[in-house]
């Protein structure tokens, strides 16, 4: 039986499915209905969505593109806080 699409991703659920880094997101503190685990979580649409959710991988990679250096900027970002 596969997952159902969630509503609500953490940061890391979202760099894993998701397909892009969000420039911009509105987060708020609730549980990730991918991980499970309570911390601040935003849609899934802020990640452009979480593709192939329901193949049996469960994910996606993410494929590196000249915005590599805007996305390593976002990561540290993140990780500093």
């Amino acid at each position: 039986m596969n997952k159902p699409y969630p509503e609500w991703t953490c940061k890391e659920c979202g760099i894993e499915h998701g397909t892009r880094l969000p420039e911009m997101a509105t987060w708020h503190e609730d549980k990730c209905d991918v991980c499970g685990e309570v911390k601040s979580v935003t849609e899934p649409r802020d990640f452009n969505h979480f593709k192939n959710w329901d193949s049996p991988k469960n994910s996606i990679t993410m494929k590196f593109t000249p915005k590599l250096k805007r996305r390593n900027a976002f990561l540290r970002f993140f990780q500093s806080q």
